[in-house]
């Protein structure tokens, strides 16, 4: 008879430590999960500072090709008789104005592109602390599960030194402990 209660117990503790398994996998399938998402965040960012990166230097060869117009521009017109050298003065003020114009513009659209940059990465923090408390909570559960499951179905051998997990399937109430041989009264 004690070979069969030590039989099932050894099956419960098999049992046991496969669902602990289970969890552990469970566990790791959740943190690689996360992991990837995080990854996918990261790759989001990147394509996001390609794509600022882009657009400073297509502003910058504009700006480059606005320069040599306005370069190629000054120079016919300093060849001109001085009967239109109003008219280039004028030329002038219209393209300073609009030069200042496009770098307000540039500044704006990357004070923008800053902010993106910002709010991305305020997302990604604030999804990381959500996945991290939502991993401290998944494992807390399975902590209190498990003590629950304890609590429940099992009783410490009463002997002091030896305070061995035992559990109790079925039969009699008179127990035996598998450590220490003690034997005790299960519902005393």
């Amino acid at each position: 008879m004690a070979r069969d209660v030590y039989r099932k117990f050894v099956q419960r503790e098999i049992k046991a430590k496969k669902i602990e398994i289970e969890a552990r996998k469970a566990i790791e399938a959740q943190k690689a999960l996360k992991a990837l998402e995080a990854q996918k965040g990261l790759n989001r960012a990147l394509e996001l500072q390609k794509a600022i990166e882009t657009q400073k230097k297509l502003e910058a060869r504009e700006a480059i090709k606005a320069q040599k117009a306005i370069e190629a521009q000054n120079a016919v017109e300093a060849q001109k008789a001085i009967e239109t050298q109003k008219a280039i003065e004028a030329q002038k003020a219209i393209v300073t104005q609009r030069a200042i114009e496009a770098l307000k513009a540039t500044e704006a659209r990357k004070e923008i592109e800053a902010q993106k940059v910002i709010v991305a990465q305020r997302a990604i923090e604030a999804q990381k602390a959500i996945d991290a408390q939502k991993a401290v909570d998944s494992q807390k559960a399975i902590e209190v599960l498990s003590q629950k499951y304890l609590d429940t179905y099992t009783r410490l051998c009463p002997t002091p030194s030896c305070r061995v997990r035992i559990q109790k399937d079925g039969g009699c109430d008179s127990m035996r402990c598998v450590k220490c041989q003690k034997s005790f009264i299960w519902y005393e």
